[in-house]
């Protein structure tokens, strides 16, 4: 992940931290940094998949996937095809390039958050 992004992610967990209510839960899918083919290879036969979203939010029986990007970022081939089976499969997706961004993505599915101050 480039460092926009990572730092982007690392804002974004803060803020969902903060915002979920504690029966929720957010966690990031590592799938970036450098490592040589026979361990990307056990990665992947271990169920590592290129395009999962960077973070997934589970709360009240629901999962939620969120891609981060930086402001000119672009979906990879991979990311493409994950979200068509996200959306296959009922569950809400989006790319976001903000925190207000992805708050406004779970807020308008109905997810809870508590109101908190963002540093500027």
């Amino acid at each position: 992940m480039a460092q926009p992004e990572a730092q982007l992610q690392g804002a974004v967990v803060a803020f969902l931290r903060g915002a979920l209510p504690p029966r929720a839960l957010v966690f990031a899918v590592p799938k970036g940094g450098s490592r040589d083919k026979r361990e990307a290879a056990k990665l992947k036969w271990q169920g590592v998949l290129a395009g999962v979203p960077d973070l997934i939010v589970l709360i009240d029986r629901q999962c939620f996937g969120i891609e981060l990007k930086a402001r000119t970022g672009r979906l990879t081939d991979e990311q493409k095809l994950i979200s068509c089976r996200f959306e296959d499969n009922q569950i809400p997706w989006t790319v976001a390039r903000s925190i207000d961004e992805v708050e406004t993505f779970l807020r308008g599915h109905g997810v809870p958050l508590r109101s908190t101050v963002l540093a500027a």
